[in-house]
């Protein structure tokens, strides 16, 4: 068991003391980077710029200490990286590439950056011990990371506590609270009507309700006018219909979610999404015209759940969202789009509606079939090394048949995955393949702090002898990487 009790506690200065790790896992050949190379990878594509935004606005958080090893008589961060990064910008702005300098001088103009240049630091005894505790902090599962429903019920809880919305706003400037408020007080009406089917009661009250495809619809005034609410500047909900026609309304949405009618590819473009509004509204007039329709009881954010075992559940955890929230009693970062459990109890991955064109090379197709039939079960890091293989080679030879260059991120002749995604999201981005993007950016750990189906966490099954993969993180990789290969294809 790993024992940080004995590490040395010292205090340095971030410029003068500290260095940026070369051997830093999240950057393709880093060992070859100067200091200068390495600021410059991790403000270009490690989002540093939003960091420094962050530290200036909140403080430095010490929660987590930056974990440092002495090589040669030097101390490199070993963990911490990108916020040793944004602390030596925030001391000389001279030192970011040059497109941020003056936005960190902006930033910085107004404020003592005197407290920032000196701060607490762990020694490891080791460079093993420092890998040690880095290879626990992006891989275990000792803090489990916040779903989009876990982010909404922290709040929900603080305005059940007497906070007001604008409060929340105020004190957190880099968060975007009114989308959580709004989220949250969705969900809550969601949950305070009744349901005569029982599938649908079993899901909207059970733990496997996702809120993502009724994501894409709510952000549309002509979706929330069908449902009968308002949201406020704040965030807030204000619903004007009566709880019984809500009822039928979502119904219908959620019964078209579980049929898999609609999903957030199936509903990605405006046009998509207007043509199914149309088709809730048409709905809604039906049974408004209707002969027998009774206005019923008012819709309201002070109505309970109506089922039960979750009522049970509300009073046992305090959630108002009716749910019991996991880890919500720590302190710690939310993650957006963190992975859900998944369902699959086969031995194979779900690779059925994946079929390569016949321009394609044979070695990606052969590729392919083997892994259609690896038992990632039995080989899980057999499985999650080709899987990397795999992506890599496709989007190099998507590259090849478009006629197309993917440019060397670093100017060394070696194009690697990371420069391959990073090419790949422009390429969506000009090709109207926008709703793919969100998968490039989850897989190159850039859009929500989970480790496991990220570009860094292949690297690291590939490099780090102290690293392996389970099943379950084969299929939190391909669930990921399975977007970016439809998005190619598409």
């Amino acid at each position: 068991m790993l024992n940080m009790n004995n590490w040395e506690t010292k205090n340095v200065d971030v410029i003068n003391d500290i260095h940026l790790d070369p051997k830093n896992i999240r950057i393709e050949n880093s060992e070859e980077l100067s200091e200068d190379d390495l600021m410059d990878e991790l403000f270009k594509y490690y989002k540093v710029m939003d960091l420094v935004k962050s530290i200036v606005t909140d403080g430095f958080l010490t929660i987590e200490q930056l974990i440092v090893v002495e090589r040669n008589g030097i101390l490199y961060v070993a963990e911490g990286n990108r916020r040793t990064a944004a602390l030596k910008a925030i001391q000389r702005p001279e030192l970011a590439p040059h497109k941020f300098r003056n936005s960190i001088k902006r930033l910085t103009n107004n404020m003592d950056i005197s407290s920032l240049g000196q701060i607490s630091v762990r020694k490891a005894p080791s460079q093993d011990a420092a890998d040690h505790v880095i290879a626990i902090l992006h891989t275990s599962k000792q803090r489990l990371a916040w779903g989009p429903i876990q982010q909404a019920e922290f709040f929900m809880k603080k305005m059940n506590e007497g906070k007001k919305a604008q409060d929340l706003i105020d004190e957190y400037p880099n968060i975007d609270v009114p989308a959580l408020i709004t989220r949250g007080q969705i969900i809550k009406l969601i949950k305070s009507v009744e349901y005569g089917d029982e599938q649908i009661r079993k899901y909207v009250y059970g733990n496997k309700f996702s809120f993502s495809t009724l994501e894409r619809l709510y952000s549309r005034p002509d979706f929330l006018k069908v449902i009968g609410v308002e949201v406020t500047k704040t965030g807030e909900v204000e619903p004007s219909i009566s709880a019984h026609l809500f009822s039928k309304i979502l119904t219908k949405v959620i019964s078209d979610v579980l049929n898999k009618k609609i999903d957030t590819r199936k509903l990605n473009k405006g046009k998509e999404q207007e043509e199914y509004v149309r088709s809730l509204r048409e709905l809604k007039d039906t049974i408004t015209n209707s002969s027998d329709y009774k206005e019923g009881e008012r819709l309201s954010l002070t109505s309970k759940p109506k089922n039960k075992s979750v009522e049970r559940k509300r009073k046992a955890s305090n959630s108002p969202l009716g749910e019991v929230i996991p880890g919500l009693e720590n302190e710690g970062k939310s993650s957006i789009d963190s992975p859900k459990k998944p369902a699959q109890s086969y031995s194979k991955l779900d690779m059925g509606d994946i079929n390569i064109p016949d321009n394609y090379p044979l070695p990606i197709k052969k590729i392919h079939e083997e892994l259609k039939n690896i038992n990632f079960k039995k080989f899980p890091n057999a499985t999650a090394d080709l899987l990397r293989t795999y992506l890599e080679k496709m989007i190099k030879s998507y590259a090849d048949i478009s006629s197309k260059k993917i440019p060397d991120k670093n100017n060394r002749g070696f194009v690697q995955l990371d420069a391959c995604l990073i090419w790949l999201e422009s390429e969506f981005k000009a090709g109207h393949k926008k709703g793919y993007i969100q998968s490039i950016n989850k897989l190159r750990g850039i859009k929500n702090n989970s480790f496991v189906e990220s570009k860094e966490h292949l690297d690291a099954l590939n490099h780090n002898f102290l690293i392996s993969a389970d099943p379950q993180d084969v299929t939190y990789i391909w669930d990921t990487m399975k977007e970016i290969v439809k998005g190619i294809f598409r």
